[in-house]
């Protein structure tokens, strides 16, 4: 049976703070709320137990909570499609190409260097993270290769990566912290580097699909 966990950070137009969600062949297993009205949460984890998760999405998806665009049972729906499984395959596909096709020795890159292009891009890989749009100041989260990294910084900081179970198998992050703090975000900033933070990555052998809020909220 194939067994999926989901966590998602709902948006902040809701009351709920999080939501947990346990899959076996697509089927709702089990549905775990943080905050929210406790009476309506155990309701529709009880509703929803034992049903397809695209039934679930059909039936839940764009209800609205009053003049919101969205509501609890929207963000739920929001959890359950496919759009976050994207974090799975990154972690995948990064951690194949790291292993698989570079390799100490005279051909042991897969294809031409492209002015360095080919190394920085293990480089940063490795170190579990890479500035798809380098203007962002944003370096989207892969998967890491080293149980330890650290960049000594120019202004005498120190940049860490922790990732102390990481192995071949062990490719999926499970959790991330930053300075020993939840971290629910797919990337980590300039700032975060140049600070001299510690990014902590728990890693697992099996997908943990995460959701986040992307767009930043403004006042």
């Amino acid at each position: 049976m194939a067994r999926k966990e989901i966590t998602y950070i709902p948006s902040a137009e809701v009351c709920l703070k999080e939501i947990h969600i346990v899959l076996e062949d697509e089927v709702i297993e089990e549905v775990g709320f943080k905050k929210g009205c406790a009476g309506n949460t155990q309701g529709v984890a009880a509703l929803l137990k034992g049903m397809k998760r695209e039934e679930a999405i059909r039936r839940l998806r764009g209800i609205c909570c009053g003049k919101k665009s969205t509501s609890c049972p929207d963000q739920l729906a929001q959890a359950l499609e496919n759009k976050y499984d994207s974090n799975e395959r990154t972690q995948y596909y990064v951690a194949k190409v790291m292993n698989e096709l570079y390799k100490n020795e005279p051909a042991g890159l897969c294809g031409n260097e492209d002015c360095g292009q080919m190394s920085a891009w293990y480089v940063f890989s490795a170190m579990g993270f890479y500035p798809v749009n380098p203007v962002s100041g944003k370096y989207e989260i892969g998967t890491p290769l080293f149980p330890e990294m650290q960049l000594h910084l120019a202004n005498s900081k120190t940049f860490t990566v922790l990732a102390p179970n990481v192995n071949k198998k062990n490719i999926y992050i499970q959790s991330t912290k930053v300075n020993g703090h939840p971290y629910d975000k797919t990337y980590i900033t300039h700032e975060q580097i140049m600070s001299g933070a510690t990014v902590e990555f728990e890693m697992g052998s099996t997908p943990k699909t995460i959701g986040v809020i992307f767009e930043e909220k403004r006042p």
